[in-house]
């Protein structure tokens, strides 16, 4: 009887290099898409995680504070609605935040100024503490730069502790940079109600018209 030769014949060679290449196909775009949505996932934590620390600081400082955005209803880059630091380094268009309470009217009066509010991230400057106050505890990270973000409304009031005179809630979304071109890929959203209620799930519809689906929670439409 002749015995076979040890190793593998060419056929099954490239029968197996055939089935791997298939696995790969299947197996690298969901790979990636995971990784696309794990970045969407934590920057959206990011939001919600910052917008906890200001509601909370709201109430044990007693401010309230005003949010502006120039832009609503659009996609833009975090730093240009959420984030203060820009990528060169310099902090721009920090009246997007701007907050009042009695410490700062007297920092203020200090100076020869009769105003009572500062914008959020000077704040600290100005009472020369860590009172500053921000979005995002963390500006500038990796998953920053893998996302888009968009809000609901240009304005919106906050006051202590945390709550808002608006019956309306403002919305905040969240969206790959490629969610263009992988619907597959799901845009996050994070929402404060009027009573100051945070709550985080998954945006529905398009961006003008659409609703923040909250995990365990009723549908809300955009207003």
């Amino acid at each position: 009887m002749t015995r076979r030769a040890q190793g593998f014949s060419l056929l099954e060679l490239v029968v197996a290099a055939a089935i791997i290449a298939t696995v790969s196909a299947w197996a690298m775009p969901n790979f990636i898409r995971t990784l696309r949505q794990g970045d969407v996932d934590r920057y959206t934590q990011a939001i919600e995680a910052g917008l906890y620390d200001l509601r909370a600081t709201l109430g044990t400082s007693r401010s309230s504070c005003q949010l502006t955005f120039n832009q609503t209803q659009t996609w833009v880059n975090p730093y240009q609605l959420l984030e203060f630091r820009q990528p060169n380094g310099t902090y721009q268009e920090t009246d997007r935040l701007r907050c009042c309470n009695s410490q700062i009217h007297q920092a203020k009066l200090a100076l020869g100024s009769s105003e009572e509010c500062e914008d959020g991230p000077k704040i600290g400057s100005l009472l020369q503490n860590a009172s500053s106050l921000r979005f995002i505890r963390l500006e500038g990270s990796p998953e920053s730069k893998q996302v888009e973000v968009a809000v609901s409304t240009g304005d919106y009031e906050l006051t202590p502790p945390g709550t808002s005179a608006r019956t309306e809630p403002i919305i905040f979304m969240v969206r790959s940079l490629e969610a263009g071109n992988d619907n597959r890929l799901r845009t996050r959203c994070v929402e404060i109600s009027g009573s100051g209620h945070l709550s985080r799930g998954t945006w529905e519809g398009s961006l003008s018209q659409g609703y923040c689906r909250s995990r365990g929670a009723e549908t809300r439409p955009n207003p």
